[in-house]
């Protein structure tokens, strides 16, 4: 059973690094596709600048700088329009009574450029691919390219780049409308290489690479971990159940022995002192077979099984056996439980939850003390108390009493399991266990149980 927990754990792993690759490699992909969509706007700005930089080309300042396009703008009065005799570049009329979402003077004055240099036939897409070449800063990433410069759908120029043709796998394409009139349109097609975004990002992808190794390592680390702790713990199960089984012999030996000594002193009070001892040892091997039992049935998880609990009576029966144990404290012992709670639980499990809380309410209790015992059934639970007038508990102690293997510091032996042990079993019923303490004043258990 342990062996398939272990493989299952293994398996859930390997699941676990595989999800965890499959994500990097998803986030890997998205990053690349997100890095594609930005060079492609990129590009496309960049394009759309160089050929609308390009249309001033023709406008240099006659007798000035022929490599300067100047651009003089001034107010005229209505005389002045109606006399002017210049020959109009170009006019773009805006409608102002309703917004032009995204309006730019710039664009509309380099559209009015851009017209006039297309209908003259000022547009060299050799000296477009030249700018384009040497000013576009992720060109290094293009393999292949093709520039078009259409009118009305009729191609009239064609730049090719690598001699690829447009129509191959991988090939993004952008295109957009010159000047202010749909009828130019420049369109360029490109192929990267792939390798060129793998690159970038390789830093990005060795770090991931060295963490799900990492957190792969880890894993494994654990899982080996795991599996040796699965073999300590068999180890220490085997060696527990043998101790427990060879407990049994030197008890039938003391059981044996007591009832020889029985045959041989008829005295009243020497037989009615060996009965309750024989009474003792024969449950003390009862419980030793069951535990051997549950052990060996592996019941740890399974369903409980429940029966009739004479709640009052099995108290009883405790209290007479830890009364012979501790009758030199002389405690005294109120216990005020009807006989007609009958619990349904575990017979085995919860008289020895029980059996732990009254040994601690007896063992730290002072001489001449007391101990009460109470239970009452109302609507849809049993509450039982156990309270003592011994040492109590610190309050920074009582959050922490019921983790299994903490031991309060005082100057009683014990291993930190018994009220671990307590906690676990009700909780399997479950019902919960509190504690009330004040140190110095006592303690007092209660326990809460659903019908």
């Amino acid at each position: 059973m342990k062996n398939q927990k272990t493989t299952i754990l293994g398996l859930f792993i390997v699941c676990l690094l595989m999800v965890l690759v499959t994500s990097q490699i998803i986030w890997l992909s998205q990053q690349i596709s997100r890095e594609q969509i930005a060079f492609k706007q990129e590009l496309e700005n960049s394009v759309k600048s160089i050929v609308n930089f390009h249309a001033l080309k023709g406008y240099g300042t006659i007798g000035r700088n022929p490599n300067t396009a100047s651009l003089a703008i001034k107010e005229t009065s209505d005389l002045e329009i109606s006399q002017d005799t210049t020959k109009e570049l170009g006019k773009v009329n805006i409608a102002t009574d309703h917004y032009i979402p995204n309006f730019s003077l710039y664009k509309a004055i380099e559209g009015i450029f851009t017209d006039q240099s297309l209908n003259n036939g000022k547009i060299n897409i050799n000296k477009i691919d030249s700018l384009f070449q040497n000013h576009f800063k992720g060109f290094d990433k293009i393999r292949s390219y093709e520039m078009l410069l259409y009118k009305n759908d009729t191609v009239l120029y064609r730049q090719i780049h690598n001699n690829e043709t447009s129509n191959g796998r991988n090939f993004e394409t952008i295109q957009f409308y010159l000047g202010t009139k749909e009828t130019f349109k420049f369109k360029i097609s490109y192929n990267i290489n792939s390798n060129s975004f793998m690159g970038e990002m390789l830093l990005s992808i060795s770090v991931s690479a060295v963490a799900v190794l990492l957190v792969g390592l880890f894993m494994m680390w654990l899982l080996w971990d795991i599996q040796k702790m699965v073999i300590k713990i068999d180890t220490h199960k085997r060696n527990i159940t043998g101790i427990v089984h060879d407990l049994k012999s030197p008890l039938n030996y003391v059981y044996t022995l007591l009832d020889y000594l029985k045959n041989k002193n008829p005295e009243p009070i020497f037989q009615d002192q060996l009965s309750k001892a024989s009474i003792n040892i024969s449950k003390l091997i009862k419980k030793i077979e069951q535990i051997l039992i549950i052990t060996r049935s592996n019941l740890e998880g399974s369903k409980i099984e429940k029966s009739p609990f004479p709640l009052s009576l099995k108290f009883e029966e405790i209290v007479s056996e830890l009364s012979v144990i501790y009758e030199n404290k002389l405690i005294g012992l109120n216990n005020t439980i009807p006989e007609n709670i009958i619990l349904n639980v575990n017979e085995l499990y919860f008289e020895m939850a029980l059996r732990n809380l009254l040994d601690n309410a007896f063992k730290y209790s002072e001489n001449g003390s007391k101990i009460l015992i109470h239970a009452e059934k109302k609507k849809d639970q049993t509450k039982i108390l156990i309270t003592d007038f011994g040492i109590g508990i610190a309050i920074k102690e009582q959050k922490k009493i019921f983790r299994e293997f903490y031991r309060i510091k005082n100057n009683y032996h014990g291993y930190g399991i018994g009220l671990s042990f307590c906690n676990h079993i009700i909780r399997a019923h479950n019902g919960f266990i509190k504690l009330e303490s004040e140190e110095g004043e006592g303690s007092t258990f209660k326990i809460v149980l659903p019908q």
